[in-house]
């Protein structure tokens, strides 16, 4: 893993997401907040690194966002919500409206709940797929930028980079 893959990954960990406890808890009290108490069949939001070490225990299921679905949803909408967003950017030049972090997220979320999540290989499917038009719609506005009009301080050429 690279390095600004990990820092990504570590800021995306501040996400909130829903828990839903299999046991009965005590709030748990950090310097920065307060989280729970959890009980049983109650969903609890909690910021996703708490969360994966909940999983990890065994002490709750993770609750996947409502963007994060692949299969039919109950509601009879004839896509889920990353169909949906993928549809979307690959007919308008504009990214679709995902959270920052989707992919860190998404990805977390499948290597350590994806248990908890119906259809797992398609949204690892549709994850990707995202990715990959993302980073074809960001090398092609990067081409057509002329490099006599960029004005980079240091803290650019780290993105850069990132993008090379």
């Amino acid at each position: 893993m690279t390095e600004s893959t990990l820092c990504a990954e570590f800021l995306a960990e501040s996400e909130p997401v829903l828990v839903l406890p299999k046991q009965r808890l005590p709030a748990i009290r950090l310097a920065t907040a307060t989280y729970g108490p959890f009980r049983p069949l109650f969903r609890t939001e909690v910021p996703l690194w708490l969360a994966l070490a909940l999983k990890a225990k065994d002490k709750c299921s993770i609750v996947p966002p409502t963007w994060l679905e692949a299969g039919k949803p109950v509601l009879q909408q004839s896509k889920s919500s990353l169909e949906q967003h993928l549809a979307l950017e690959k007919s308008q030049p504009q990214f679709s409206d995902l959270p920052f972090h989707y992919l860190e997220i998404g990805m977390m979320l499948l290597d350590s709940a994806a248990d908890d999540m119906n259809g797992a290989e398609d949204i690892r499917r549709l994850l990707s797929d995202l990715r990959q038009l993302r980073e074809t719609k960001i090398r092609a506005g990067l081409e057509a930028v002329d490099g006599m009009y960029l004005q980079a301080s240091d803290a650019m050429f780290f993105r850069i980079y990132y993008f090379r």
